[in-house]
């Protein structure tokens, strides 16, 4: 299973019914918020989740979210390699 199919569910499901109280629907059809962290993993995990080599660690893990503000949903949902470039997977 990859890191995107076990993110995706879970986190859908935890905000789903999470909407915020709004006068934007009538002006805007969605509202999108993009936005991306990386952090460090145990140097163990280098095979799967190559850091980005900005620290001594060798393993990192960046997760991408794309979220709808207007309907509650997110959009995507990505992780992998802290190496991951962010432009390249948009």
């Amino acid at each position: 299973m990859s890191s995107t199919n076990f993110f995706t569910p879970s986190i859908q499901k935890l905000y789903a019914a999470d909407t915020l109280p709004h006068g934007y629907a009538t002006l805007f059809h969605r509202i999108r918020i993009l936005d991306s962290t990386t952090f460090q993993l145990p140097d163990i995990f280098a095979s799967a989740y190559k850091g980005s080599g900005g620290s001594s660690h060798t393993a990192g893990v960046k997760i991408q979210l794309e979220y709808d503000l207007l309907s509650g949903q997110f959009l995507h949902v990505e992780a992998g390699p802290g190496k991951w470039r962010i432009y390249e997977h948009i």
